[in-house]
Parts: structure tokens; sequence; C-alpha cells
């Protein structure tokens, strides 16, 4: 798609438009396209994507604190520097655990924050990106149609748990976008990438690994979220600056490297590179404790 049209317009006036490119393609349902659902009522939910994006780029001490996101991009641009990101194909995204954004306004606002990611890995990092997959068991219908039909991007019918190997071709990276998951579902996406070359290659944003481990009993955790629990042996966090008043769905974000070394002991060592992640048990949980 054009650089020109690098926005998500709402199917309004000319002039309102020019203030609503957010998204990046309108969508006008065919004349004889059997339109599933109200579009007033997506209309209405674009409206409300864009009002939280514009206020999370708002420069405006009082509607959000521009920190933020300053942070968050000295900590991309210095993660994809370190890594020779200009030097790569693409960046492969991986996005798990937004709700319904839709029904939450909690995950509207992270909602928002992704597509404001996406927008910086274009303008800033100039990379080819890839949505790989974007999945919650809460995606309504609505939630669907504005990422398939108005943001072209594919979304998963089915529940993996994030157990799912990364690409490791040299010429990929990987983002994980994971706000506020379950333990549980980390756990599962290290396990099934427990190799020096995937890791190295995935950078996550979601939860404090190191909160996590704080919150709960040591040798619980030990045993039943190994990896996320020998993780904390090699991996590097960068808090985000997330005081904001509007809400508190960036409660406890960072941006979460991993930095493997051979001096460094592990109770589970690393697979091989080209490891059948089928032949492998998975991790089994508590279901009174974990939803997922």
């Amino acid at each position: 798609m054009s650089e020109a049209n690098d926005g998500f317009v709402l199917v309004k006036s000319k002039k309102k438009q020019n203030k609503d490119k957010i998204f990046k393609k309108s969508y006008l349902p065919d004349a004889n396209e059997n339109f599933p659902l109200d579009q007033a009522e997506i209309d209405e939910l674009i409206a409300k994507i864009n009002k939280l994006k514009d206020q999370l780029n708002s420069h405006d001490q009082e509607l959000y604190s521009s920190k933020m996101l300053f942070h968050l991009g000295n900590i991309l641009n210095n993660f994809y520097s370190d890594y020779s990101v200009k030097s790569k194909n693409k960046i492969v995204i991986l996005c798990y655990g937004l709700g319904s954004f839709d029904d939450s306004v909690t995950s509207r606002f992270q909602f928002a924050l992704f597509l404001i990611i996406i927008d910086y890995f274009k303008e800033k990092i100039g990379t080819e990106i890839e949505i790989k997959e974007i999945y919650d068991p809460l995606f309504n219908s609505k939630d669907k149609f504005v990422l398939e039909k108005i943001l072209d991007y594919k979304y998963s019918n089915s529940n993996t748990k994030c157990i799912r190997k990364v690409e490791t071709n040299s010429e990929n990276l990987t983002f994980v976008f994971m706000p506020h998951c379950p333990k549980a579902l980390y756990n599962n996406f290290l396990f099934s990438n427990w190799t020096s070359t995937r890791l190295k290659s995935v950078l996550i944003m979601g939860n404090s690994f190191r909160s996590i481990q704080s919150l709960n009993n040591d040798e619980h955790f030990a045993k039943n979220y190994c990896f996320l629990n020998e993780s904390l042996k090699f991996l590097k966090e960068q808090k985000m600056e997330s005081k904001c008043d509007m809400t508190n769905a960036f409660y406890d974000l960072s941006f979460i490297m991993f930095e493997p070394s051979e001096t460094v002991k592990l109770a589970i060592n690393f697979y091989d590179e080209n490891f059948d992640l089928t032949s492998l048990l998975e991790p089994v949980y508590d279901l009174n404790e974990e939803v997922i």
C-alpha cells in the first residue's frame, strides 16, 4: 500500500477523513455484498480506536505522558540497532491476549498502542513487517471484522495457547505483543522457542517476568513455570514509562529481550535448533490457577 494511503479512514466526509487517517484503508461494502454487521457500529468502534490513538500520540501532558512513547521509541530503536535490523528482510509480529477491543476500554487502549508500534516500525525503522498471527478467544464479530476487513490482518481462529515456534530465518526478527497475559502463556511461548537462536531474535512486550516471579512462591514457580523461571538468568527487561491517568492498560508492561550465554548454567538445556515441537511434552497447569 502506498504511503499516501497509510491511514485507517472512516467512511465520512472528506473534511473528517483528513483528521482520521489512522488505519490502513476505509471499507465500503459492495452493493451486492451481504454486510454482516451494522455499518454505524463499525464506524463507532473505529472512531473510538482513532480517539485513543490520538490521545496516546498527543504531546499534551494533560492527556497523556509523551515520555512513554519516547521511551518506547528509544527501546525499539536501540534493540533493532543492536541486532542490525536494517540489514534484515522483515519483522514478524505476533499478538496475543488483547481481549475484545470492542467490549473493553483497556483492550482498546492496548490495541491503539499496538497500532502505534506498527506505525513506528514502518516510519522509523523502515523495515517490512508481517502480521503473522493475532489471537484472543474473546474476539467478537466486530473485532474480527476490523482486523480482517479494515486492517487486512490475519487473525487466527485456533487457540495454540502461545505454543508456536518463531521463524529462524536469518533475515527475520520477531516482535511479540502480549499485554497482561497469564503467566502460563509466557511460559508456553518460551517452551516452544527454547533455543539460543530463536530467543535472541525475539522481543516481547508484556508483563515483567521479574515481577511475575516476585509474586509467586519460588518453589512452585520454578516447578510449574520452569521456562519462565530459567529465562530470568539471561533476559534483559526495560520497563515502560507507563504512568497514565487515563488507564491502567499499560501497568507493569516491559520490553523483554534475551541474551543467552554459554556461561549461564541452566536447569533446562536449550533444544537443538532443528527440534520437533510435536515430540515435546507440553507444560501442564492447574486450571484453577490459570485460565488459558
